[in-house]
């Protein structure tokens, strides 16, 4: 009986140590600077207002993106914390018969960040900062407007 209790705690013992090795910790290094580059497809449907003697539309958005990143992160063993910035440009744009062309170009981002080491190679985060966009319309034989429009960027 006492060879299957020294055993038994054996295994135990050996079973968490395997485990705590695969727990991520103190181990893992996610802070520092970094920089890359960031692509992808936008779209949208946007409600538009035109000039008086303009009817107003209705305007679906769509587009590739593309830019550059750079952000820096710091570490308390398995909770990362960090700012990021992005900027980019895009050809977003679209018509609706009213509008002649509507573009979204630059856009930027600046977020904060939190996140828990899921294991030494996943970080689980959840972000929030700022979103800015410039928007130009152009309404056929009336002219061009430009106006930049700051939003909340959120994620997780």
């Amino acid at each position: 009986m006492k060879k299957l209790i020294v055993a038994a705690a054996g295994l135990v013992l050996s079973a968490s140590a395997a485990s705590a090795a695969d727990a991520p910790g103190c181990s893992a290094d996610w802070a520092g600077f970094y920089a890359g580059i960031h692509g992808g497809y936008v779209f949208g449907d946007t409600d538009t207002t035109g000039p008086a003697a303009v009817a107003d539309g209705d305007v679906d958005i769509k587009g590739i993106v593309a830019g550059g990143l750079a952000g820096v992160n710091v570490q308390d063993c398995d909770w990362v914390y960090g700012m990021e910035a992005d900027f980019g440009f895009s050809n977003a744009d679209g018509a609706d018969g009213v509008f002649d062309d509507i573009d979204l170009d630059p856009n930027f981002h600046l977020r904060a960040r939190a996140g828990k080491l899921i294991s030494n190679d996943m970080l689980l985060f959840a972000a929030v900062g700022v979103a800015a966009g410039d928007f130009d319309a152009t309404v056929p034989g009336v002219g061009n407007e430009s106006e930049t429009h700051l939003g909340l960027s959120l994620g997780i």
